[in-house]
């Protein structure tokens, strides 16, 4: 079985990044709205909704509602993918308030998000053991490589407000938006989804790369509206 041929630790290096990953953003939003929005219960809720979302993922996948035959196809991480993102740009345009939190948070916390998709290496391994098909581990591995490099100069050219930041924030924005849009299509059209369907490698198109997305929106609303 496909499960059996990948490695223990890397299953458990996702889901210590997912909890990592969680513990970070809902650190974020919490600190948000009691630093700079001075609104502690919308950053709390945010966050537990954050949290709920992860725990709901892990229970779905505890219980093999995403598992797929080899080679078999399923909207259903697709449609997991799309509720998060939809759902969070609903809430931001049907409430004033979270509009105004979400304009509370520093810029360079929402670009920094993306540095973590340097893990993307960890497609590279996967291919050498064979779990996943070479037409998507390697776009996938370079890109989100890239996009989580390109992060760096432009979440630190936030942060100090330095000349052309948004600029670099726009470019690595884009670049990133672009790399996880390929990986989903290539996705979905490979056998990329069957061959981690039963582990917790899932986590990565159901709840880390909506997250990531998510993050990309609110980033292009902010340069959109010249707030840094």
């Amino acid at each position: 079985m496909i499960e059996a041929t990948i490695p223990e630790w890397i299953t458990s290096f996702i889901f210590i990044l997912g909890v990592f990953v969680v513990a970070l953003v809902s650190l974020g939003l919490i600190i948000t709205g009691r630093s700079y929005f001075k609104n502690h219960k919308v950053g709390i809720i945010l966050s537990g909704l954050v949290v709920s979302w992860f725990v709901i993922i892990l229970v779905l996948i505890s219980n093999g509602i995403f598992h797929l035959e080899d080679g078999q196809k399923s909207p259903l991480l697709l449609i997991t993918l799309i509720i998060p993102i939809a759902g969070s740009y609903i809430i931001y345009r049907s409430s004033k308030t979270v509009q105004q939190f979400i304009f509370s948070i520093p810029l360079y916390w929402l670009t920094v998000l993306q540095v973590f998709r340097t893990g993307g290496l960890l497609f590279f391994y996967l291919l050498v053991l064979g779990i996943l098909p070479a037409v998507f581990a390697l776009p996938a591995g370079v890109g989100d490589f890239t996009a989580g490099i390109l992060a760096i100069p432009a979440s630190y050219m936030l942060w100090k407000m330095k000349k052309h930041a948004r600029k670099m924030a726009a470019v690595a924005t884009i670049f990133g938006i672009g790399d996880l849009v390929v990986a989903i299509s290539i996705g979905n059209i490979s056998s990329a989804g069957s061959s981690i369907s039963t582990t917790l490698l899932v986590l990565i198109p159901t709840f880390l790369v909506p997250l990531f997305l998510i993050a990309h929106m609110f980033t292009i609303l902010r340069l959109q509206k010249n707030k840094l």
